[in-house]
C-alpha cells in the first residue's frame, strides 16, 4: 500500500479544470490520460473514476488506489513539471496490477512522462 506525497496529488478543481482545458489526450486499452505542463518542481497527478466505470465505491476506491499505488512505483523516473489526469476504463477492473502497471508505464514513455 503506497501513499502518494501530499505534493504530488492534483487536488483543486481549477488544477483540474486546467488540465482539461489545455493538456494533451492519450489512451490505450486499459486507461486514458490527460496531461498538461505545470512548471513547478513536481509533478501532480489526479484520478477519475467515476459511477459509470461502477456503481460501487469500493470497487471505484479500489481501481483509484491501484493507480495512485502504479503511479508511486513510477514516480523516481517521472518527468518533473507535469500534471497528469487518469481514469480507467472499464477493461482496467479486470486487469492485474502488473498489466495496469505495463499500460500506465506504456502511456507515460509515449508522452515523454517517464524517462528510463
Amino acid at each position: 500500500f503506497f501513499m502518494l506525497p501530499e505534493a504530488n496529488r492534483l487536488k483543486l478543481n481549477n488544477d483540474f479544470k486546467k488540465v482539461f482545458r489545455n493538456g494533451r489526450v492519450s489512451e490505450n486499452k486499459l486507461m486514458k490520460i490527460k496531461f498538461l505542463d505545470n512548471w513547478k518542481k513536481h509533478s501532480r497527478f489526479g484520478f477519475i473514476v467515476s459511477n459509470k466505470f461502477s456503481k460501487k465505491a469500493v470497487v471505484r476506491n479500489l481501481m483509484k488506489r491501484r493507480l495512485r499505488s502504479a503511479v508511486g512505483f513510477l514516480l523516481k523516473n517521472i518527468k518533473l513539471g507535469v500534471d497528469v489526469v487518469i481514469w480507467p476504463k472499464a477493461a482496467f477492473e479486470k486487469a492485474d496490477y502488473s498489466t495496469a502497471l505495463d499500460a500506465l508505464k506504456e502511456l507515460f514513455i509515449k508522452n515523454d512522462i517517464l524517462s528510463i
